[in-house]
């Protein structure tokens, strides 16, 4: 693991991205119209294949660079704020 910082999301990537590397996000609430778009930088990566089988599954740390999603309970406010202003 690079720099493990305690402030990421851990995710599963199809390939290893460097740490730094900048990404445009979509999250979404599955069987929901609740949904967002955001920037995250990759802070951390698990240097091995997660999946030993397949050699497929990387896992990384995903820094949110947006302020209002920086933590989680903001994240769900501000897709619920996301989904009630667009069903007004």
């Amino acid at each position: 693991m690079t720099g493990v910082q305690t402030c990421a999301l851990p995710i599963s990537l199809l390939k290893r991205l460097e740490p730094g590397t900048i990404l445009d996000i979509e999250i979404f609430r599955y069987n929901s119209s609740i949904k967002t778009r955001c920037r995250g930088k990759i802070v951390w990566v698990w240097d091995e294949p997660m999946d030993r089988e397949k050699d497929q599954l990387f896992e990384a740390g995903i820094q949110f660079l947006d302020r209002q999603l920086l933590y989680i309970g903001g994240l769900i406010n501000y897709l619920e704020n996301q989904n009630n202003n667009s069903m007004s």
